[in-house]
């Protein structure tokens, strides 16, 4: 297994590239942080799917609307060689708002041949 450090290192990272795409709403390019058989349980009340299933789920956000993200402390765990759990808190933010929408998220990192994706994605309002 990696270092605790290393763990908190590649989740933080991945963090970074999601808020930054997800700000620029390139939904090609965060689908890409996914695992090609990723789930995701966002605002909808659906269950997401597959990479694919993973970029229609953004697709659907009000297009233009200027979108941020910001990762809170994390508590993150590796479980496995190959599998780190994230787990903490996320602000969401749309232009004009006053106050960004707080959210608890859980990402499930995997090592899938050699590069650390998101396989499972769950976040809810706090």
């Amino acid at each position: 297994m990696t270092s605790p450090l290393r763990a908190a290192d590649i989740s933080g990272e991945l963090q970074a590239l999601w808020a930054d795409a997800f700000g620029r709403q390139e939904w090609e390019f965060l689908a890409s942080l996914y695992t090609d058989d990723a789930q995701l349980f966002g605002g909808k009340p659906d269950l997401f799917t597959s990479r694919e299933g993973v970029r229609r789920y953004f697709e659907a956000m009000p297009p233009g609307a200027a979108l941020t993200a910001k990762f809170g402390a994390q508590h993150v765990v590796q479980i496995a060689p190959d599998v780190i759990v994230s787990a903490g808190d996320v602000a969401f933010r749309r232009a004009g708002a006053l106050e960004p929408r707080q959210h608890r998220i859980t990402l499930v990192i995997a090592n899938r041949a050699g590069q650390w994706r998101i396989a499972s994605h769950h976040a809810s309002p706090k």
